[in-house]
């Protein structure tokens, strides 16, 4: 019986093997069926649909119109903006062949209006003195590159496919790749444009403006989302023709982030091709050369050249089945011939138009800088197609591009470099697709253009026909996009990309304000605006679009299972680099609309916690501007702590963040230096805090050791402020001992670095949708459900204590078997601290987990003896509650304890006077108002309140409220048989 792996080498390789000879075999066809236009009507003009030149919206839907029109001039261009306008029907500008995935095209509802520029293709002015071009905006780059080179002129960047209208390129500021002059996107190149916009009445309801460069609103309409109007013609300064020369050269990919950062400086035209999995980078050397260098190149890139329909469609089904079979070795083999045969065959290059015979190969800017000959030959009935043509089973795919900025771009390429080291074979989808495109772009003033110099990154990759099913890797493809677009801020490209791309987009943009005031004044009623186009400006929430299987189709980032595909083992988990890849803030509309929870997904008293918007400051500056917003309209904060530190002394789960430590007095187990607890090893800390309007509504304090206030902001509970930064007396050399060698365990003693000792927490690094183990407690599976009571006896008391617990024993031998399945009661030593909330005296710390039932009104066995423990520690005994675990029951009084709790309410009063970091609860635990213990049925069972009556237990079930057996003054909810006390 042969193996798995044997069996898909041999079922798989001579299928891949036999499609890649068929792919040579194309490299000579020269016919081909153009794809067909993308508006389909019914009715002659009427009753219409449009979608994108792949057949499919990234949301799949279908975009229905009342109407389209194919004006052929500006005067029957004015008038179909006109009649709209009048008749107050949103609009749409169609271009030839509709390249833009997003649904830039779709009006909002079914009686919107098409305006196609498909015969606005004329040029206009070729005028060789001044080196410009004027054309119709809906001429094709293809056209644009050959009437310039009639002319002898050039354009000198483009992007790579000619299939393109220059409207079309406008809207998405399209772009080739390039650092020198202007850079290389064509809308850099523009120096003015006549734009056609709804007009007021005396208007004649249109608006047509001649805009240049020194026009204000220029910046805003040479990249516009087609949301301002129509551009009916465009002037670009060309250049006179020259020459290129290019070589392409093979490299290992180890250096990459080095060399991305120079080699765009070094060369005109360079661009980068990556293959992660195969670690090699494909460089492109690109420079002008004098006219009289030898050579009349041309560049026909196979990947745009017609293909024979039955050859995609075996290259098609061969990619479904290793998605099927979840086949990472078949993709493996299939991209490294793939990308073996085209360099090859020089990706389409060609030394004299018909054989490439070496490099370099040199010729005119025309011949070179861009291709798609699959779009202009005859109608062969599709015994050929454009590879990605919807009409024939061919490519079908997703596309993330987006730019980072270059000061960001060495990271990025390292953090990916990390992704693939832990899953070698991730990216052999994408180099099935040629691989990652890396073209340098250059800052821009163009409003909705690049925001610096930056690489952007293209990646293809397999999209399923059916948007339930997931693709093979999903979760480090997943992961990669979201670090892009959030960690590293990259700007999706705008003709690209998948909904969640465009997620607060709009915000990466220095000027994207003035952009909505500019569309605002062009448009006020939103009549070339869409529901779309809205969502990704920031006017409207709905972006992501939340429901089964959404995170799989870029629709939404994943905060439950259900958005993956739980039935095919894929489930929503964070990301292995980018810890951020999943987020326990899910909010509903952007960062709009949210609700929060523990890592358990269920407070003490099972309520749900919103708030109508979170923040991700990154920087202080960012902090401070949030409090200050929230602060000047008296709206109240809190913080939310995610997931890391290293000291003498930490707690035993490095799943905390230093706020959350230091707002709930987290702490390990010694009474030696200073003790167990993080925040007495804290030196200084600024918290930022509300401020009154001579502030600016924000104060930034700085406390350092000797400020009275340091001691109340060590231990915060978060009611005074946002902490920003923590300065921690950290310990060099110390090695307190636990582990033979990193893997076994070979005997006492256990010896080795405190940093890897100290604390733990393996389970918080899985991966995005994917089939992984979880944290014990995730609530997102059948796992761990319990509660936690944390409480620290004075030392001169635990000895007592815990012989009240052993006479709970003795009356009830198994009552504590439950506790042990959680591996017993952790005693941590802690040591008396300065801090406000710190605790008191030198003491011992109880952690006892407990099980607790899904319904909150079934009582646990021996529910009694837990509830006895619980109170005997918290009142008998005087136990001081940890600020982040417990019940509500633990904090009854607590801030009674603290002999310096009157000094902490002073700092807060000080600190936030308005209370806006405050809420209920906190006030409740800090004796400032009441309602800590909800009576209702059934409370004592969740340590909601102490029992005073049977139905605060559950009475139905044979538990009533009874005094405790060895604490008399507790009441607890004992289970009672008829003939007594069981």
């Amino acid at each position: 019986m042969m193996s798995f792996f044997s069996c898909k080498i041999s079922c798989i390789s001579p299928t891949t093997i036999l499609v890649l000879t068929t792919f040579v075999m194309l490299l000579g066809i020269a016919v081909c069926s153009p794809p067909e236009d993308p508006i389909k009507c019914s009715n002659n003009r009427s009753d219409c649909t449009i979608t994108n030149s792949y057949g499919a919206f990234p949301d799949r839907t279908t975009c229905r119109v009342a109407e389209v029109v194919y004006p052929a001039s500006e005067d029957e261009l004015i008038a179909a903006v006109a009649a709209a306008t009048k008749n107050n029907r949103k609009v749409k500008v169609a271009t030839r062949y509709s390249h833009s995935i997003p649904k830039l095209v779709c009006p909002d509802g079914e009686d919107g209006l098409l305006i196609s520029t498909k015969n606005l293709n004329k040029i206009r002015k070729v005028d060789t003195m001044t080196g410009t071009m004027t054309v119709d905006s809906g001429v094709t780059l293809r056209q644009l590159i050959n009437e310039s080179a009639k002319a002898g002129l050039a354009l000198p960047y483009a992007p790579y496919w000619w299939g393109l209208t220059i409207g079309g390129m406008m809207a998405t500021a399209a772009h080739g790749s390039s650092l020198w002059g202007k850079g290389s996107a064509i809308h850099d190149h523009v120096v003015g444009l006549k734009m056609i916009s709804p007009g007021h009445f005396e208007d004649g309801y249109v608006k047509v403006r001649t805009l240049n460069e020194t026009d204000v609103d220029f910046d805003a309409a040479k990249v516009s989302l087609g949301v301002l109007g129509v551009i009916s013609q465009v002037t670009f300064q060309v250049q006179p023709i020259f020459k290129r020369s290019i070589t392409y050269t093979m490299k290992n990919d180890s250096d990459l982030g080095d060399q991305a950062l120079t080699f765009g400086n070094q060369h005109e035209f360079a661009d980068l091709t990556w293959y992660p999995s195969q670690r090699r980078v494909l460089y492109r050397t690109d420079d002008r050369v004098p006219l009289t260098t030898k050579g009349d190149a041309l560049n026909d890139f196979t990947g745009f050249r017609p293909t024979l329909s039955s050859a995609l469609a075996v290259i098609r089904s061969l990619e479904e089945n290793q998605e099927s079979r979840a086949d990472a070795e078949g993709k493996c083999v299939a991209a490294i011939l793939t990308t073996s045969l085209l360099r090859i065959n020089a990706f389409g290059l060609t030394n004299n138009g018909i054989v490439f015979t070496g490099y370099p190969v040199v010729g005119y800017q025309n011949r070179l800088q861009s291709s798609g000959t699959c779009l202009d030959s005859l109608n062969d009935a599709l015994i050929t197609a454009c590879p990605w043509d919807s009409r024939v089973k061919g490519e079908f795919f997703h596309q993330t591009t987006f730019t980072i900025g270059m000061s960001k771009v060495k990271a990025f390429i390292q953090d990916v470099q990390r992704l693939v080291s832990l899953e070698p074979k991730s990216f052999c989808g994408t180099e099935e697709y040629n691989g990652i495109l890396m073209r340098y772009v250059k800052a821009s003033t163009a409003y909705l253009g690049k925001e610096e110099d930056g690489i952007d990154f293209d990646m293809t990759y397999y999209r399923s026909k059916d948007p339930l099913a997931p693709r093979l890797f999903e979760d480090i493809l997943e992961e990669l996009e979201q670090m892009a677009m959030f960690k590293y801020g990259g700007l999706p490209h705008w003709g690209k990309n998948r909904n969640l791309a465009f997620e607060g987009v709009i915000k990466k943009y220095k000027n994207g304000g003035k952009f909505i005031r500019v569309k605002e004044r062009f448009d006020p009623q939103g009549l070339f605006s869409s529901e779309w186009t809205n969502q990704v400006l920031g006017l409207k929430e709905g972006l992501s679009i939340v429901k089964e299987g959404c995170a799989l189709e870029g629709l939404c980032i994943c905060s439950q299972d259900s958005h993956c595909a739980p039935n095919k083992g894929y489930y929503c988990q964070p990301g292995r680099i980018y810890k951020d890849a999943r987020d326990p803030i899910k909010c509903s509309s952007g960062n709009s609309n949210c609700i929060i929870t523990n890592s358990q997904e269920s407070f003490p008293d099972r309520s749900i916690c919103r708030a109508a918007d979170v923040v991700y400051p990154t920087t202080e500056a960012e902090l401070i501007s949030a409090v200050s917003a929230a602060t000047m309209i008296k709206r109240k904060m809190k913080e939310a702590a995610k997931y890391e530190l290293v000291l003498p002394h930490t707690p035993y789960w490095w799943g905390l963040t230093v706020g959350g430590m230091l707002g709930t007095g987290a702490h390990g187990s010694s009474w030696w230096l200073k003790g167990s607890a993080v925040h007495d090893y804290v030196v200084e800390l600024r918290i930022i805090s509300p401020g009154r309007v001579e502030d600016g509504y924000y104060k930034n304090r700085t406390l350092e050791e000797g400020d009275d206030d340091l001691n109340a902001a060590k231990v915060s509970l978060g009611v005074l402020g946002v902490i920003s930064q923590a300065v921690s007396a950290i310990l060099k050399g110390m090695a307190f001992g636990l582990t033979n060698n990193g893997k076994y365990f070979k005997g006492y003693p256990v010896i080795g670095y405190q940093n890897k000792l100290q604390a733990a927490g393996g389970c918080l690094t899985p991966g995005s949708c994917l089939l992984k183990s979880y944290c014990p407690w995730d609530p997102r599976i059948n796992g761990e459900y319990f509660f936690i009571h944390g409480f620290s006896i004075g030392i001169s008391k635990v000895k007592n204590f815990i012989q009240d617990v052993k006479k709970l024993v003795e009356l009830e031998p198994k009552s504590l078997c439950g506790l042990d399945m959680y591996n017993g009661i952790l005693m941590r030593y802690v040591s008396a601290s300065t801090a406000y909330l710190g605790k008191d005296e030198d003491g011992i710390d109880f952690d006892i987990p407990s099980y607790r039932s899904k319904d909150p009104m079934a009582p646990r066995l021996f529910e009694d003896i837990l509830e006895e423990i619980e109170q005997m520690a918290v009142f008998k005994y005087r136990g001081m509650p940890h600020w982040g675990k417990n019940r509500n029951v633990a904090f009854e009084g607590a801030i009674k304890k603290y002999k310096d709790g009157e000094k902490f309410l002073d700092v807060k009063q000080r600190c936030d006077p308005s209370g806006l970091f405050s809420n209920d609860w906190t006030d409740q635990v800090l004796g400032l108002k009441e309602g800590l213990s909800i009576y209702k049925e059934g409370c004592a069972l969740e340590g909601l309140c102490i029992c005073s009556e049977d139905i605060h237990c559950s009475p139905n079930k044979g538990y009533f409220c009874k005094p405790g057996r060895v604490y008399k003054e507790a009441k607890v909810c004992r289970k009672v048989k008829s003939i007594g006390i069981f």
